[in-house]
């Protein structure tokens, strides 16, 4: 897939940690690319659904990282995981 095949340019590993990572950062590029790649919000990562991270409070860019997920399909009404532990 040419999206994974970018990242791998940006020396970004395809892996939960590094979506998740550039969701609390606000990257946008990123982020799109892994969702063009095929990741999906509601992987669970740490107990959480990787779509949750980006409205904690330590999250960069929030906004403009919500309207990306529902531009790929994102349902807000999808039950998510919040559960460390």
């Amino acid at each position: 897939m040419a999206a994974r095949v970018d990242l791998q340019k940006l020396g970004v590993q395809w892996n939960s940690p590094s979506f998740v990572g550039a969701i609390v950062d606000g990257d946008i590029r990123t982020v799109e690319l892994f969702l063009k790649g095929g990741m999906k919000l509601d992987l669970n990562y740490e107990g959480a659904s990787a779509a949750v991270y980006a409205l904690q409070p330590a999250a960069n860019n929030r906004k403009a990282v919500m309207q990306l997920f529902l531009k790929y399909g994102f349902d807000p009404n999808l039950t998510l995981l919040d559960h460390a532990g």
